[in-house]
């Protein structure tokens, strides 16, 4: 396929207009062009100390596009950035790239006092982090801030420690005697257990979520069937006759992905019912 190189000068000097346009909007646009320009790093340099917070976080989020090795200098600058959803976009694009030799800023940042820069830092640490930052995960998943119990609880999963299950599970036995639950918290169980092949796997606990906990009894299904938990099988099927249209749904679901040949009568006998 030839391609016509007055349409490539156009569709550069397109990208090029669009970046220096008084328009915010038009230029974030053009930042995401810049992947198809030749000399595109020499403009992302420029637009990375744009005026506007906006194009900054365009220029993070395109990073990825680039050889980490070309823009490390950008990023390392949008890390420091005054700009709290600036400095998310950068981690957020070092969790995606895992690049490891930001880890000592991620470690930095995810001690700060902004619980929104702290909660990505956390995801990214989980990243490109090793099991000395395991401490730092499991300590915040007490923190007050759902933010950075979510960040944590995501950087437990993605560093893969078979620890991680074991306190999750340990953080929700907690919630179950508070009768206070965080449903990211319940949800990140089921990828902890498979990070972890399931080992240490606490079967009970689901079991007793489902029937306890009514907050998060929809969530403790999601779980169950997701995780094929056989022994949860008579809670799902249960569940299909509360008068919870969520639970019902999610109980459902759950059924299906267990398999539903073996709750066929079960569900049979509650479509006779309704007919």
């Amino acid at each position: 396929m030839v391609i016509d190189q007055n349409v490539l000068v156009e569709s550069a000097q397109s990208t090029k207009a669009k970046l220096n346009s008084s328009n915010v909007d038009i230029r974030v646009e053009g930042c995401k062009e810049l992947t198809s320009l030749a000399n595109g790093l020499d403009y992302l340099y420029e637009a990375s100390v744009d005026h506007s917070p906006f194009v900054r976080v365009a220029v993070a989020e395109v990073l990825i596009e680039f050889s980490i090795n070309d823009v490390a200098d950008i990023l390392d600058s949008l890390l420091r950035d005054e700009v709290t959803y600036v400095v998310q976009s950068a981690l957020q694009t070092i969790g995606a790239v895992k690049d490891d030799r930001f880890i000592f800023q991620v470690r930095g940042l995810s001690k700060s006092n902004n619980k929104f820069v702290k909660g990505m830092a956390l995801r990214s640490l989980g990243s490109i982090g090793e099991s000395s930052d395991l401490d730092i995960l499991l300590t915040n998943l007490s923190d007050r801030h759902p933010k950075v119990r979510l960040g944590a609880a995501i950087g437990l999963y993605r560093l893969g420690d078979n620890r991680a299950l074991i306190h999750i599970q340990k953080k929700l036995y907690e919630q179950l005697d508070t009768g206070k639950f965080d449903n990211a918290t319940i949800r990140f169980l089921v990828k902890a257990n498979k990070t972890c092949d399931g080992e240490g796997r606490d079967e009970q606990l689901l079991l007793r979520l489902i029937r306890e906990a009514v907050t998060v009894r929809s969530d403790a299904a999601w779980c169950i069937g997701y995780l094929k938990v056989e022994a949860g099988r008579k809670a799902l099927e249960s569940g299909l006759q509360d008068s919870s249209q969520k639970l019902r749904s999610a109980c459902l679901q759950a059924i299906k992905v267990m398999g539903v040949k073996e709750s066929l009568a079960v569900i049979r006998t509650l479509l006779n019912d309704k007919t």
